[in-house]
């Protein structure tokens, strides 16, 4: 029976271990900083959907928007909303408690 102790003295068998660990280093991918992605703070509704489900006079807030199922819940709580300015609006909606873009408020 052949014991090898690896020992601080023993650069033999360190010698031959040393380009593996190398190679398995530098082939790991670098990764900076912490990796943490949260749920997204902010759902976004565009201007066309808004339209589709709304009819003229309507108030626009997080509560319908939920209720219509444009977004959804996170963890129970109302998301914070963003509405987009894709597509065309003819009606006039109310928006209260929303974020819009800056194409939408140039309009």
């Amino acid at each position: 029976m052949l014991d090898v102790v690896i020992k601080a003295r023993n650069q033999e068998l360190v010698r031959k271990f040393q380009p593996l660990i190398r190679r398995l280093i530098k082939q790991y991918p670098k990764l900076r900083g912490y990796q943490f992605n949260p749920l997204s703070e902010t759902e976004t509704v565009n201007v066309e959907k808004l339209e589709y489900h709304f009819e003229d006079g309507d108030a626009v807030s997080p509560a319908t928007l939920v209720d219509e199922d444009l977004v959804s819940r996170e963890e129970g709580k109302l998301p914070e909303v963003k509405v987009l300015g894709k597509g065309e609006l003819d009606t006039e909606l109310t928006i209260k408690n929303c974020d819009l873009s800056e194409g939408l408020k140039k309009r």
